[in-house]
Parts: C-alpha cells; sequence; structure tokens
C-alpha cells in the first residue's frame, strides 16, 4: 500500500486534492491520510509515508522541543529532521521507532516565491495549489 499524507487546512482545497488523486491514481493501491493543522502533522509526519504534500501556510504555530514550527517549511524540516536520526539509527528505541525510507515531499502553495522556500527546506518537488494533475504525476512515478 501507498501512503499519501496531504497536509492540508483548507476543506475545499483538500476536497479537490482528494477527488482528482482518486480518480488518477489507482485507489486500490494508495491510502490518504489527512492533516489540517500543524499540532495533527507534528504528530503524523512520526510516521512514514511514501508521499506529503505539504501546505505552507497553515494557519497557526506550534512548537517542538522548543523551536517554532510557523508553516509547511518548518514542518519540512522537522520531518527531515526525524528522516535523518532513523536514518543514522538514533532514533529513540524505547518508541519503537523503526527505519524507513525517506520520503518525496511536494510543498504546496499559491506563490511560486513560497514554493521556492519550501524546497529550500527541503521539499524534492514544489507546485502551485491548483497543479493536481502535475502532483498525480509525481506521485505515480513513485508508485
Amino acid at each position: 500500500m501507498f501512503r499519501l499524507l496531504v497536509i492540508e487546512d483548507l476543506d475545499d482545497i483538500y476536497e479537490y486534492y482528494e477527488r482528482v488523486l482518486i480518480n488518477l491514481l489507482p485507489k486500490e493501491k494508495i491510502e490518504i491520510t489527512r492533516a489540517t493543522t500543524i499540532l495533527d502533522a507534528l504528530e503524523l509526519i512520526q510516521e512514514p509515508w511514501d508521499v506529503i504534500l505539504m501546505d505552507y501556510a497553515l494557519g497557526e504555530t506550534a512548537s517542538i522541543e522548543g523551536a517554532s514550527v510557523k508553516h509547511g517549511a518548518d514542518l519540512i524540516k522537522v520531518r527531515r529532521a526525524v528522516e535523518n536520526q532513523l536514518a543514522a539509527g538514533t532514533g529513540d528505541p524505547s518508541t519503537g521507532a523503526v527505519r524507513y525510507p525517506i520520503s518525496f515531499i511536494i510543498g504546496t502553495s499559491s506563490s511560486t516565491v513560497t514554493n521556492e522556500f519550501l524546497v529550500k527546506a527541503g521539499a524534492d518537488a514544489s507546485l502551485l495549489k491548483n497543479a493536481v494533475p502535475e502532483m498525480a504525476r509525481e506521485i505515480e512515478r513513485r508508485l
């Protein structure tokens, strides 16, 4: 099963993603999970994901280990740190953490400038929010 995490706070955008992605990708092979807040995302990004669609603006802030998490670029940095810890074998074994492959992260925003910022933070690709067919093609390459 291919695991996709969508971090998006706006219902209409998420519903559009879900509708188009389910029509373009084989539904029997893909599991889509959604996080609507930074707090939800901070919990879910600890899990193994094949692809993460990461929105830039989530409308709130949170903190993890004293560091402020204000937007999707901060979440990307947190996710990459988790992956690096697990790849190096420095994850906390008492939590049952296991090593898993690095996720392919697609940053999404309504601005090309913000999308460049998401890539600088560690996203593998960035696309405008309305480029869902392109997102589906990126995801399909990883199926």
